[in-house]
């Protein structure tokens, strides 16, 4: 199934409240690697479908403070 076919946007309100281990495990895998917010946003994607727009900015202000591309 395309991933896309089942995106899911959430507002950050929402996203805060959700109860699913699987998001939260690939919060700190991805956090523990270095790889950046942006990369972790985009790994939650693919695992859940979630999307929160809001955070894209932001992830992307704090990836580039850590001089993450």
């Amino acid at each position: 199934m395309d991933i896309r076919a089942k995106k899911r946007e959430l507002s950050l309100e929402e996203f805060k409240h959700l109860a699913q281990p699987e998001v939260w495990t690939a919060i700190k895998l991805d956090a523990a690697s270095g790889k950046g917010f942006s990369a972790c946003h985009k790994l939650i994607f693919e695992k859940t479908g979630m999307w929160v727009e809001e955070l894209v900015p932001i992830f992307r202000k704090l990836d580039a403070n850590l001089n993450i591309k």
